[in-house]
């Protein structure tokens, strides 16, 4: 089959490089692989998480591409799950550093993770630019 082997890596577009760099790295913990002044690589255990700088609006390539990731829609449609060893633990940290995790489904804080019918123990948080990351511990 000459389909797909592998999920490779997932792109992100973000407005403030610097801030969601900070944010991956200092408070997620992702090793940082790459950077330079328009892109941040990040290892995920096996792909990799990768911050790009908006195209600038100056550029006509890319004026109509900007246009649609501008608004208050970044984020929307798209849900990325990371997988932990203790999503207890991992819970805790991010506690530890002021990140608030959340359920959005209900639209709540939470006080520990939540055990889903299947078993799998996750929570959510809000990364800075919009986007919802869940970590998740999977069940017996």
């Amino acid at each position: 089959m000459a389909g797909p082997k592998a999920f490779d890596h997932l792109s992100l577009f973000v407005r403030d490089l610097t801030r969601m760099r900070g944010f991956y790295e200092d408070v997620l913990g992702f090793p940082l692989a790459t950077a330079d002044p328009r892109q941040a690589r990040f290892d995920a255990g096996g792909s990799s998480v990768v911050l790009l700088a908006d195209p600038p609006f100056g550029d006509p390539d890319y004026r109509d591409f900007v246009n649609q990731l501008k608004g208050n829609m970044r984020g929307m449609g798209a849900a990325v799950h990371f997988a932990v060893e203790d999503v207890d633990a991992y819970f805790a940290e991010l506690r530890g550093k002021g990140v608030v995790p959340i359920e959005p489904e209900k639209n709540r804080r939470l006080e520990e993770p939540i055990t889903r019918p299947d078993g799998r123990r996750e929570f959510a948080i809000e990364d800075p630019e919009g986007y919802w990351l869940y970590f998740a511990e999977r069940g017996p």
